[in-house]
């Protein structure tokens, strides 16, 4: 079972379109992120990948409010 979930907010971007960002460790006590929008996992990583994930989730968001690769 994972360990409580801990919720922030990276920057606004997140709140404006309801996703979460929450810090928790697995069950096998490695540590992980993941971005939640409602009761929807969008994305997971382990914690040392967690810029990286943010980074692509942004992308994402960035496609399906445009429709545009972002470069």
């Amino acid at each position: 079972m994972d360990t409580k979930h801990e919720i922030s907010y990276p920057d606004g971007i997140f709140k404006i379109h309801g996703a979460e960002l929450h810090r928790f460790k697995n069950s096998a006590g490695v540590e992980y992120s993941a971005i939640y929008r409602g009761d929807f996992e969008e994305m997971s990583c382990e914690r040392r990948d967690e810029e990286a994930m943010i980074t692509a989730f942004r992308k994402r968001l960035f496609f399906e409010l445009t429709g545009r690769e972002w470069i």
